[in-house]
């Protein structure tokens, strides 16, 4: 066995993006890298940039690629733009079926649409039910992504595995009535203020919080750093936030060391 808690990054992108008009590009390797500086022994992958927005089957096989050579390392989620109607639903299909991916992303500023949108949305949630695989969705922009659209998806959908990205991000106040009203939700870390995250953990949600770092948007530095200064931490929470809450998400328990 490991001599430690095995720790996952519940969040990371590869490929190519612009963030505050600056063009950043990530690849297997890089990630690998900080990976390794950090500790961090796998990470969850998704597409980015215009992989996420409109070329999805370009962002969902740079995705699987990675995850094929280091299936030690990473797990992929794929991705496709509503907008595309059937196609997605096909694409969704393809990801899971044919490229092995572990589940889906979706970010509905840079998709264009809202969260809670029946139409766009709840075909989407339904393929993951269908397929049995956690979703994230970028939450915490507004108007696309306020926390309480979750709610919605999560109220009508009790038996999906959706992921709050970003903890709602600095709708702090909203979270903490989703949270209440959402006890299925995972909540993903990054990005989120130190005090807000404090307050999720204060309130007993330590079995559905994910590390994650957004890299390269954020780092896992700050990330982990974020996690790890929570008052009261206990290993065993630590351990369940950084790594183990993920791997059973993501049904690899397994690995838990």
């Amino acid at each position: 066995g490991r001599s430690r808690a095995v720790i996952v990054d519940a969040h990371v992108h590869i490929g190519k993006t612009v963030h505050h008009f600056e063009r950043l590009e990530v690849t297997a390797d890089d990630l690998l890298r900080e990976m390794d500086t950090h500790g961090v022994d796998m990470a969850v992958l998704c597409p980015a940039g215009a992989d996420l927005a409109v070329n999805n089957r370009q962002g969902n096989n740079l995705v699987a690629a990675a995850v094929r050579a280091h299936p030690d390392r990473f797990l992929g989620l794929g991705t496709a733009n509503p907008w595309y109607g059937e196609e997605a639903l096909a694409e969704l299909d393809y990801a899971i079926h044919t490229l092995g991916l572990s589940g889906f992303k979706f970010h509905s500023l840079v998709q264009g649409f809202h969260l809670n949108d029946p139409l766009l949305v709840y075909s989407l949630v339904e393929k993951a039910i269908d397929l049995d695989v956690p979703v994230y969705f970028h939450c915490g922009t507004p108007i696309m992504a306020m926390p309480y659209k979750i709610q919605d998806l999560v109220q009508l959908y009790p038996q999906a595995k959706l992921i709050m990205g970003h903890r709602g991000w600095d709708y702090h106040f909203d979270v903490i009535y989703v949270e209440q009203n959402c006890p299925g939700l995972w909540i993903e870390t990054s990005k989120c203020e130190y005090v807000n995250l404090e307050h999720s953990y204060g309130q007993g949600n330590v079995d559905r919080l994910l590390y994650g770092s957004d890299y390269p948007i954020s780092s896992m530095a700050s990330e982990l750093s974020k996690v790890r200064l929570l008052a009261g931490l206990t290993s065993e929470n630590e351990s369940a936030i950084l790594g183990r809450n993920c791997l059973r998400l993501f049904g690899l328990e397994k690995h838990a060391g």
